[in-house]
């Protein structure tokens, strides 16, 4: 019995247990009908907010379109990584190579200062001569005269001059003149505390170039010469000086008012500076007036390029080393024909007229880039009366009235050991046929020389 009534009483329990289940129930459906209600409204407002968003394309957006966007964001995340990696790398490099300084840096233009001076009675005619050279906005320097001028009131870069200055005092000031001088900053510095004693003790010295040679002394300074600045007193034709010019860059001319025009069929002498200054002097400054020698085989001719400046043709055949030598087209200061009063040796014009040279001078310039940027330039021959000779060797005035220049810019030609460049005939003219010769000026080639 006992049995029968546990057993009873452990169903009436199974029973309870699952009639209390039935009331727990109805609370939990309510509850979510609750949560429902309130969730759903919020649910449909997030849409509609995502509807709208700049960043949800609608319908339109395919699967393919949202890789898409999501391959471009990936994309543009990575280049914004690399640019802020390689925006470091560059930072960090330039700080470990900082840019050179101005002292470092190869030496140019900017580390120039020029200063000239002149004569304000003289300016008018002076100042076109610096017109020729001066580089406004390139170039630094002063013009020092003793009275103001028209231009001291102007803006310097519409006057394309350097700027000027008015000297307080030129009583005691000594004669400046000259082909010019170069002084290092590190000897101004010394001068500029020693000069004015220094000049006041060698009177007798003429000129500033003079005066400042000695006061380098007294610091014991040597002089360093330069073949390109050409100091020396000419009266005349310049001719000879210039188509055996020395192998260094032309730097300076002297006394330009006393000289002939350097192109004869020039206006005037500044006309004639134009020309080499807007011509060879632009397109290859380091090989202007330099000297190549080279033969005519067929017809005997020694042939003398002063490049950018003129050709000189002879009959007959001379060696490069008497070629070399300036030939006495002009005089010295004092108009003597002197050959000792000279720094340089020289030789006399030919009084042969079967050797009397014919010159071809320079009448324009360009360059052609259908010839890989070849400069090609073209000089005439200037008219001359026909002297009688006696030679079977072909008369250049009779046969060649233009001869044309071919040579390629050579920017880093004094970077190198000092060596006169090469000229080839490439073309001679024939009887009755083109009056033309043509020549090619350049590097010589390995084995390559002026053959005789």
């Amino acid at each position: 019995m006992n049995g029968g009534g546990d057993r009873h009483h452990h169903k009436d329990a199974i029973v309870m247990h699952a009639a209390g289940k039935v009331p727990k129930c109805k609370a939990s459906f309510f509850l979510y009908g609750l949560l429902l209600y309130f969730l759903l409204p919020l649910l449909a407002l997030y849409v509609v907010a995502l509807a709208v968003s700049p960043f949800y394309s609608g319908g339109s957006c395919t699967p393919e379109s949202r890789a898409n966007a999501v391959f471009a964001r990936l994309a543009a995340g990575a280049e914004d990584d690399h640019k802020e990696h390689n925006s470091s790398s560059v930072a960090v490099a330039r700080r470990r190579r900082p840019m050179p300084s101005a002292d470092e840096a190869p030496t140019g233009l900017r580390h120039i200062v020029f200063g000239i001076g002149a004569s304000s009675a003289l300016w008018k005619r002076r100042r076109e001569y610096i017109r020729t050279w001066w580089r406004p906005g390139q170039m630094r320097g002063f013009v020092w005269l003793d009275r103001p001028v028209y231009e001291f009131y102007s803006r310097n870069a519409s006057t394309g001059l350097p700027a000027i200055k008015i000297s307080g005092n030129t009583s005691s000031f000594p004669a400046c003149g000259g082909g010019g001088f170069a002084v290092s900053r590190a000897l101004a510095a010394q001068l500029a505390r020693m000069q004015d004693g220094c000049m006041h003790r060698y009177p007798a010295l003429y000129g500033s170039d003079d005066r400042i040679h000695a006061c380098m002394a007294e610091l014991g300074v040597p002089l360093t010469r330069h073949l390109g600045f050409h100091q020396c007193d000419l009266w005349g034709d310049v001719l000879g000086l210039l188509a055996a010019h020395p192998v260094a860059p032309l730097v300076t001319l002297h006394h330009l008012d006393f000289l002939q025009r350097v192109f004869p069929t020039t206006r005037s002498r500044t006309a004639a500076l134009r020309r080499l200054f807007e011509g060879p002097a632009r397109l290859d400054p380091a090989g202007v007036a330099q000297q190549s020698v080279c033969y005519d085989g067929d017809k005997q001719w020694t042939v003398s390029v002063s490049w950018g400046f003129a050709v000189v043709v002879t009959r007959g055949v001379l060696s490069p080393r008497e070629m070399e030598m300036p030939m006495r087209t002009f005089l010295n200061w004092h108009r003597r024909a002197d050959y000792t009063a000279y720094a340089f040796n020289t030789r006399p014009v030919a009084r042969q007229p079967c050797q009397t040279p014919q010159v071809y001078y320079m009448r324009r310039s360009r360059l052609d880039r259908r010839r890989r940027n070849t400069i090609v330039t073209e000089y005439d021959r200037r008219r001359a009366a026909p002297a009688k000779c006696g030679w079977r060797i072909p008369d250049p005035a009779a046969l060649l009235d233009r001869v044309v220049v071919l040579k390629k810019p050579d920017p880093d030609l004094w970077k190198r050991s000092p060596r006169r460049n090469c000229c080839r005939v490439v073309s001679s003219p024939e009887q009755g046929k083109d009056r033309k010769m043509t020549i090619d000026v350049g590097v010589c080639r390995d084995g390559e020389f002026a053959r005789i």
